[in-house]
């Protein structure tokens, strides 16, 4: 399912930014490539939240688009426009490009990717 492959896309995503924080911190701090990789392959997520709390990174008060990314997509927004003929005010529908960058996680991600598709399906577009 398409849902599945963005969930999965996400936690790895996840997984990505903590092993590149504790990389770059500790290449910052005097390690070489060599003794930077071997140490964080070996290393639990609850572990390399460890190490980065021991050089002053509260990993979880990052900002959510640098550790879970950002959605783009495009969105029906109702827009106020003028009609020259009729001389009236009138609302039309336009498609437009958003950004969030505060992405639910876990099931309540799921359950947004769902209801977009779903949408996407029953009208062909978002």
């Amino acid at each position: 399912m398409i849902a599945d492959y963005f969930c999965w896309r996400q936690e790895d995503s996840h997984r990505n930014s903590l092993s590149a924080y504790c990389y770059w911190t500790l290449r910052n701090n005097g390690f070489n490539a060599k003794q930077t990789t071997e140490t964080i392959e070996r290393m639990s997520q609850s572990d390399k939240n460890e190490l980065l709390f021991r050089y002053g990174i509260n990993y979880n008060d990052l900002p959510s688009l640098q550790k879970h990314g950002i959605g783009i997509f495009n969105k029906e927004m109702i827009r106020q426009g003028y009609n020259t003929v009729t001389q009236k005010t009138v609302d039309y529908v336009r498609n437009e490009l958003f950004m969030e960058n505060e992405l639910m996680i876990r099931e309540e991600y799921r359950m947004f990717l769902r209801r977009f598709l779903m949408n996407f399906r029953s009208y062909g577009k978002p």
